[in-house]
């Protein structure tokens, strides 16, 4: 049974990278006009993950670096270091390089980072981020 399940998510997988479609998650579907090896390999190895933080007076525990207008060129919001006994380094699922997307269902994507530090700082109690693992 597990041989015919394989088989049959490897065809889906293969029509959609035919139709230049690629799903990282149960979430989020990217679209591509181009399609490379190179792409395949980079979407097949990160993923999707939602992880909850609790702000607290040190704050949320990880630095960021990227965005629109950023030195190194146009770049998503990422994670430049998770602080050590901070609120990301307790709860353990936040990785240096991880994407963030979203917050509390803000898009980060297209932000600069002197946008995102602001929503970020704005943001009270309970925060829910969706981030793409490095």
């Amino acid at each position: 049974m597990c041989l015919i399940i394989n088989k049959l998510l490897r065809l889906v997988l293969q029509k959609l990278v035919a139709s230049k479609i690629y799903m990282l998650c149960h979430r989020y579907i990217v679209f591509s006009s181009e399609v490379t090896a190179s792409d395949h390999a980079f979407l097949t190895c990160r993923h999707v993950k939602v992880v909850r933080l609790r702000k607290g007076r040190a704050g949320l525990g990880f630095v960021i670096a990227g965005g629109v207008g950023s030195p190194l060129g146009n770049l998503p919001i990422f994670v430049k270091e998770v602080l050590v006994d901070g609120a990301a380094w307790k709860e353990g699922q936040l990785c240096r390089g991880d994407e963030i997307l979203f917050v509390n269902g803000i898009d980060f994507r297209g932000f600069t980072q002197e946008h995102a530090i602001s929503a970020l700082s704005s943001i009270q109690g309970d925060i829910e981020m969706h981030v793409l693992s490095s």
